[in-house]
């Protein structure tokens, strides 16, 4: 039986992946770890974090694992950190469907053990408890001090029917709350109402168009939301 024969390399840019390595991408379920979300993210967002770093794991020629990446310097400290920001609800290795998360990060850092050693600091982040604990069981066996510390939480439904259903479970609270909000427009005037629509282009318009008008912080990605 022939052995495999594991190597790595290092694009700079989405736009130079190869064709195997958008096809993993293209295959990945998750809406926020696929090719249309990296493409996005790389043309709108990632050239003010820092240096694109996409670690490409082959067996025996094949991609098999990306590991999209982001060289920056923060102050004295050299860091690489996952390709993420406070748009990306959760981070991780992207492999095919099947494979093991730990095994294909032991032939990454074997691989990569040159490349890491220039680093102060490689941060990935927001993960889920799984798969910190993959990432800091290899770091950690190879000579890497790992700090975990929460970073932020996310919720998610995952059986929803149609809005109505949806917005029947929702806590008592939040339903009153919209009820006596709509009431108090109407005080105002009856052309008022919260509602929700379909995404559209005019809808995104209008989003924006409110949003730069209102009290929040300018948004730095328009570009990313639409």
């Amino acid at each position: 039986m022939e052995n495999s024969f594991y190597s790595l390399d290092v694009c700079e840019s989405i736009s130079d992946l190869s064709e195997s390595s958008v096809e993993l991408l293209r295959n990945q379920s998750s809406p926020f770890l696929n090719y249309d979300w990296f493409h996005a993210f790389s043309s709108h967002v990632s050239h003010s974090l820092g240096k694109p770093k996409w670690l490409i794991l082959s067996e025996s020629g094949e991609v098999v694992a990306l590991l999209p990446m982001i060289e920056e310097q923060r102050g004295i400290y050299l860091v690489l950190r996952s390709m993420t920001n406070y748009y990306s609800p959760y981070f991780d290795l992207i492999s095919s469907p099947g494979t093991s998360r730990s095994i294909l990060l032991e032939h990454i850092f074997g691989a990569a053990r040159e490349l890491f050693s220039v680093y102060d600091i490689i941060e990935f982040l927001p993960t889920t408890e799984e798969v910190l604990t993959d990432f800091s069981a290899v770091f950690g066996q190879n000579g890497w001090y790992c700090h975990k510390y929460e970073h932020t939480i996310n919720f998610q439904e995952t059986n929803i029917q149609d809005f109505g259903s949806y917005w029947n479970e929702r806590p008592s609270r939040l339903q009153s709350t919209v009820k006596r909000k709509q009431k108090k427009l109407n005080g105002i005037s009856h052309k008022y109402k919260i509602c929700i629509i379909d995404l559209t282009d005019e809808a995104l318009a209008e989003y924006h168009y409110t949003y730069f008008r209102s009290w929040k912080v300018t948004e730095p990605f328009p570009a990313f939301i639409d």
